[in-house]
């Protein structure tokens, strides 16, 4: 006689298949997870000792150590991770690293390069000359200059970011007070590379980095210490945070829900709540802060610090806690995080 609390055969074998689904999602969840960890590698300039440091983030270990241009303060990786450009200003010049090889395949002659950003579509590269107020424009199929942008005297352009359409450049202007300038960067606009418009500020502004959707730009004011927030519709500051120091650096994590800042005049990176704009935590890394970016599925921040001798500093975004100290070159500055490539593909 079959027990009452005994369950038919089907319903059994529907229960057993739904586990197995579900065990199967959760695996599959998991690899992916892992292999857009093991598929990022973080290009660090270090500008005390003319390098870049390649961290395989599935290992948290430098992997190389490429020999750049003098003076390197930023690089940039192309969408496809094919290759890294460096801005080197007391070189005069910019390298593009083959990330396959570890390999510089080219120099491109730029006076006093300083920042570097890429468009989303891997065609162009914008390089700041702070010095001489200048920005150029690299082709990277034939890695040339091909245009310049120059800004008004006095100007100090530095770090910069592009929008994810691609349509616009945010140029850090590092002066007191400060500015950013906003370039077209759309090939088929009437006003393509000139400045569009010029948001105020504050004191020696450093960083910027745009949400995912495009909608903000997050700028740095290092001796105001506090992050301007720019309606990119409008080019408005919309928003004032203080960051209770010197700022430097930012990066934005790919959901956009979260933006880390570098306290270059301490020892910490302060987590933005971008819904709120109010920073909800403060990490304590090493001495001063320069480069922060984040991989690509947010899961880690890394974050470099010039004291003591050169370290990137790896937070778990999750927890807000640092899970792994890696020693660099001397004075590391920039830093941009990217994908292997593998030639041919």
């Amino acid at each position: 006689m079959k027990s009452m609390q005994s369950t038919p055969k089907g319903i059994n074998t529907s229960i057993a298949r739904m586990i197995c689904w579900a065990l199967a999602g959760l695996l599959v969840t998991c690899v992916v997870c892992v292999s857009a960890e093991a598929r990022s590698l973080v290009y660090v300039v270090n500008g005390g000792s003319n390098s870049v440091s390649v961290i395989n983030t599935a290992h948290n270990t430098v992997v190389a150590t490429i020999p750049v241009g003098s003076g390197p303060s930023d690089v940039a990786v192309t969408p496809d991770g094919s290759r890294a450009y460096v801005a080197a200003a007391a070189g005069n010049s910019v390298s593009v690293i083959n990330t396959v090889t570890n390999i510089v395949i080219a120099t491109i002659p730029i006076t006093l390069a300083a920042g570097v950003a890429i468009t989303p579509d891997g065609t162009r590269a914008y390089v700041t000359s702070r010095n001489i107020d200048l920005i150029s424009v690299i082709d990277t199929s034939s890695n040339t200059v091909t245009a310049t942008i120059a800004e008004p005297a006095g100007s100090l352009p530095f770090f910069l970011a592009i929008t994810p359409d691609g349509s616009r450049a945010y140029v850090v202007n590092n002066s007191a007070p400060g500015s950013v300038s906003v370039i077209d960067t759309d090939p088929s606009s009437a006003t393509y590379n000139t400045i569009i418009a010029t948001v105020p500020a504050g004191v020696f502004p450093g960083g910027v980095a745009i949400t995912p959707d495009g909608t903000r730009a997050y700028v740095s004011n290092g001796l105001s210490a506090d992050v301007f927030v720019i309606d990119t519709a409008t080019n408005n500051v919309i928003a004032s945070i203080p960051i209770g120091a010197g700022t430097g650096l930012v990066a934005i994590n790919p959901r956009g829900t979260r933006a880390y800042v570098g306290a270059f005049g301490s020892n910490f990176v302060a987590v933005i709540d971008t819904a709120t704009n109010t920073v909800v935590k403060t990490v304590t890394v090493g001495s001063v802060v320069t480069g922060v970016g984040v991989t690509p599925n947010g899961r880690h921040v890394y974050v470099a610090s010039v004291s003591p001798s050169g370290i990137v500093s790896v937070i778990n975004a999750h927890t807000n806690v640092v899970v792994a100290t890696i020693p660099v070159g001397n004075g590391p500055l920039g830093l941009a995080v990217g994908r292997p490539h593998t030639e041919g593909k």
